[in-house]
């Protein structure tokens, strides 16, 4: 996500700070009657990174520390990093 902001006593339309945002974006259904869905619908997030808790979706997993703050400052121990997919093809 890229955020613009022009500060009011900037008197050139030219000049634009950009700041990068770093952030989480989640979707749950609760959908009670999700076994009639015919198609799954897919959000076009524009994110790189993804989260998941299941660790047997990765094809490869690289064990890795560090944290992950999420959007009410939040953090969690990131667990591993690694390519999610199967062995004909990586979705992501």
């Amino acid at each position: 996500l890229k955020a613009w902001h022009l500060s009011d006593d900037e008197s050139s339309d030219d000049e634009v700070t950009e700041q990068v945002a770093n952030l989480c974006f989640m979707a749950l259904s609760d959908d009670e009657d999700s076994e009639n869905e015919v198609e799954p619908w897919y959000v076009d997030s524009g994110c790189s990174k993804h989260m998941t808790g299941d660790k047997s979706l990765f094809i490869d997993l690289k064990v890795d520390g560090g944290k992950v703050t999420f959007g009410d400052n939040n953090k969690a121990k990131i667990c591993g990093i690694g390519s999610i997919g199967n062995k004909f093809s990586t979705l992501i």
